[in-house]
């Protein structure tokens, strides 16, 4: 078992193997971006708008990505919502697993040929930049309720609630929206609960309330399951959670971070996120390897 971190949450070093070794195919060619339909609107192509899917290049293999970085889901939170920013992401990691039949647009020559056209699969780039978006405002909204220092650029949050309501509101740099929690009419246990707790001043854990209920909701969403595995040396059988995508396994490893209360930093040369403090780690620790430690002096001793 893996010693308690600083905060006295302990957590089995054979579940988070489970996490970082996650398997997860990558396509050996890479991915591409094309125009393409969705099967459910091709129906109606007239009306219909093409959109970006991103495929598998021609004649590319899926094989098995061998390892996860501890802390991937801070890098797909930080991900620049461009095609060719997503696109990096995914040569290095593989489709999220939220795949969905498509007609390539450059297909579609006539439309007495739409029966014979062939059926590709396909990820929505909207889904890609919906999850990059989320996993973005909660990372942000966790790294509030832990003080740890919040991510450069636009973020304002805030709970609006009354007698009858609870609404969250919040806005960044790419996005803005509000959300209603709870109210008198399809939830009046859970709008008491908050009540009290705005009531007793407890906006922090008011926060903690909508991450569970957030994080919890993708995790439904993903299909994370339970399973029982072997620990490192084949003496004892644990339940674990398992993750069925990589959307799956960056929602999972967020809640784990959560659950242990974990602190993560990025590497000041190589520019990675990497857990610090607790057991793993000083906290004060500013790089992930003492290989970038010493690339980092040199590079600083060159200058000088």
């Amino acid at each position: 078992m893996r010693k308690k971190t600083a905060r006295g949450v302990a957590q089995a070093s054979d579940e988070l193997v489970q996490l970082r070794n996650f398997r997860w195919p990558v396509c050996s060619e890479g991915f591409q971006w094309i125009s393409a339909y969705p099967m459910r609107d091709v129906p109606n192509l007239r009306r219909a708008k093409p959109r970006l899917f991103l495929i598998p290049r021609p004649g590319g293999q899926l094989t098995p990505l061998r390892e996860l970085d501890q802390a991937l889901f801070q890098e797909f939170a930080v991900i620049d919502q461009k095609p060719d920013s997503l696109l990096d992401f995914a040569n290095r990691c593989g489709w999220l697993g939220v795949v969905q039949g498509i007609i390539p647009r450059s297909e579609i020559r006539s439309k007495t040929e739409l029966k014979a056209l062939p059926v590709k699969s396909g990820e929505d780039i909207h889904v890609w930049i919906s999850e990059v978006r989320l996993m973005n405002r909660l990372v942000r909204l966790w790294s509030q309720t832990t003080r740890q220092p919040l991510r450069s650029g636009k973020f304002k949050h805030r709970f609006r609630h009354g007698p009858e309501a609870v609404w969250y509101e919040w806005e960044t740099e790419n996005d803005s929206g509000a959300e209603l929690v709870a109210d008198s009419r399809s939830s009046p246990e859970i709008l008491n609960e908050l009540q009290k707790l705005f009531g007793a001043n407890g906006l922090d854990r008011v926060l903690l309330w909508y991450l569970q209920r957030a994080v919890n909701a993708k995790l439904s969403e993903h299909r994370i399951h339970v399973a029982i595995f072997w620990d490192r040396d084949y003496e004892k059988l644990g339940l674990t959670m398992v993750p069925r995508t990589l959307i799956g396994f960056l929602w999972l490893q967020f809640a784990r971070a959560i659950q242990g209360d974990l602190r993560f930093r990025q590497c000041e040369d190589c520019r990675k996120w990497f857990e610090c403090g607790g057991s793993s780690s000083r906290a004060d620790k500013r790089f992930c390897s003492g290989t970038c430690k010493a690339r980092s002096h040199r590079a600083k001793r060159a200058a000088r």
